[in-house]
């Protein structure tokens, strides 16, 4: 996946100091990394107290525990869980849950109750770009809709299929799957 900064860079703190009130009235508000990260740190210290916080650590960097502490979900890949510190490490510097993505071998939620495996979906791939997106996509709707992190189990059943589906055709934005497709499939 090639990155083009353009209109991530230029987003600034003035700019989600404008959406306030959108993003403290939202059910999730869900963040990347390819914006600044005083951007993403503003937008969750904004987020009420009845948002769901998820943040997608993509591209990894380093997080402040300012940041970890307003996240209710993280959803790493392995590669961003090892540069993070693991999930565990997360945990204890406050994050609510850690949902690790696994590729092919589906996903990982780890929470202060234990560790839970995500079955994955079966599928032939052909393009493996964009199936995180889809994946954090699916898992935010789900929870929006679904009654929040009571249904996170549910969810990432969901955003499995969800990350999955997306491999099965190629190029990021044709691959993202309706919740047409997600549901039959679930």
């Amino acid at each position: 996946m090639i990155v083009v900064p353009g209109a991530n860079h230029v987003l600034s703190v003035g700019d989600i100091d404008a959406a306030a009130r959108v993003i403290s009235r939202a059910k999730v508000l869900l963040m990347q990394l390819e914006v600044p990260l005083d951007v993403v740190q503003r937008a969750a210290a904004l987020a009420g107290d009845n948002t769901i916080v998820v943040l997608n650590p993509a591209p990894a960097a380093a997080l402040p525990d300012a940041l970890l502490t307003h996240l209710d979900v993280i959803t790493p890949n392995e590669h961003e869980e090892q540069l993070l510190g693991g999930a565990e490490a997360l945990l204890k510097r406050g994050v609510g849950a850690v949902v690790v993505t696994e590729g092919p071998r589906g996903a990982r939620l780890v929470t202060s109750a234990g560790t839970t495996r995500i079955a994955p979906h079966p599928v032939t791939p052909v393009d493996t770009t964009g199936a995180g997106d889809a994946f954090c996509g699916a898992l935010s709707a789900r929870l929006a809709l679904d009654g929040g992190l009571g249904a996170l189990a549910t969810a990432l059943h969901a955003a499995a299929v969800a990350g999955a589906l997306a491999t099965t055709v190629e190029g990021a934005v044709p691959s993202l799957p309706r919740w047409e497709a997600i549901a039959a499939a679930l």
